[in-house]
């Protein structure tokens, strides 16, 4: 192996339809990937009707919800600008490095963020998912993703996986912080408040029976922020996004937002655990459409504390991983998540 050649960073995410028009292939895109839908293999060949139904049925409200926050998701610039902050901190260690995004279904594609790596010589990669926790739908779809851009430029490299870091004490440190700013607004007594973290639903099927363990991460991050809060405070857990008449993993965020009116609470401050940027899922579907529906139930305060975007404390966390599992702590990184192999298939 080369030691003059640089090292390559990956920044894994699912990417979003950057204009309006962008909308329907890219949900065309999402439909179609198998880790999304999937069918059996004498099925498969109906990916595509599949996959162009539900983009086109879907399409009109989601280009609604893209409307309300600009026009277009900010996932490529959130993401780009992480990769430039993480590129510059590395190098100011004194490494040659490249930081490439991967989106999973919008530009920039897996296979562009591999064919420059591999333009630029690099012969060891490590891939940071921007998904705090594991799931089949995220983690494993983007990196057979990877596998698939990797066979498809018959390039081997020797890739190092982070798989989660949802309980890694820098990355909660990051939340935490988030949360602090945000109780600042929440005067004391706690009686009428709670805390309600926001993780968005997989299918049930994914947990029951492929062993999914998504919300078990998720549950896990919960409780270690939960001890965090001041005391008094309540919290709950609930999932948002669902899409379809299949079953998803519970309960759903306007649910609980219902229950909680019900019971008195008059304030709620939304923690979404399970995103590391703003999105449309932040910024229309719990700023707007959840808080709404809180306000109609009498819920006087709504406060949603923010995600990490590209802040400088996440990206030193990112820094401080990548080193660590790039420059020989081999054993540490596993037991934060991480595997290493040398492979163009998995």
């Amino acid at each position: 192996m080369n030691q003059d050649a640089p090292l390559g960073v990956v920044l894994l995410n699912l990417g979003g339809p950057e204009t309006l028009d962008d909308v329907r292939p890219f949900l065309f895109r999402l439909f179609r990937d198998p880790d999304i839908i999937p069918l059996p293999k004498w099925l498969r060949w109906l990916s595509w009707p599949i996959a162009w139904l539900i983009a086109t049925f879907r399409a009109p409200k989601s280009r609604e919800a893209y409307a309300s926050i600009g026009g277009g998701s900010p996932l490529r610039r959130t993401n780009e600008a992480v990769a430039h902050k993480l590129r510059a901190r590395l190098e100011a260690r004194g490494l040659n490095v490249r930081v490439e995004v991967a989106m999973r279904y919008w530009h920039p594609l897996t296979e562009v963020a591999v064919a420059r790596l591999k333009e630029a010589g690099c012969e060891r990669i490590l891939c940071l998912p921007m998904y705090p926790q594991y799931s089949t739908t995220t983690t494993m779809s983007s990196y057979r993703a990877f596998w698939r851009a990797l066979r498809k430029a018959r390039w081997a490299p020797e890739v190092t996986r982070v798989l989660d870091y949802h309980l890694d004490p820098r990355y909660l440190d990051c939340v935490a912080r988030r949360i602090e700013a945000a109780l600042v607004q929440l005067s004391e007594p706690y009686g009428d408040a709670c805390v309600l973290f926001s993780a968005h639903s997989i299918p049930q099927d994914r947990v029951d029976q492929e062993g999914d363990p998504y919300p078990e991460h998720v549950e896990a991050m919960c409780a270690a922020l939960a001890v965090r809060l001041p005391d008094g405070l309540k919290w709950e857990l609930a999932y948002q996004s669902r899409v379809g008449p299949v079953e998803w993993i519970g309960p759903q965020v306007p649910d609980a937002i219902e229950r909680l009116a019900a019971e008195g609470v008059r304030r709620v401050i939304v923690v979404p655990v399970s995103f590391v940027s703003e999105h449309v899922e932040t910024l229309e579907e719990l700023d707007q459409e959840y808080r709404h529906l809180a306000e109609s139930l009498g819920i006087t305060q709504f406060l949603r504390v923010a995600t990490v975007q590209d802040d400088d404390d996440f990206v030193a966390f990112l820094e401080e991983l990548t080193a660590e599992t790039l420059l020989g702590a081999g054993d540490t990184a596993c037991r934060r998540g991480a595997e290493r192999c040398i492979c163009a298939g998995g």
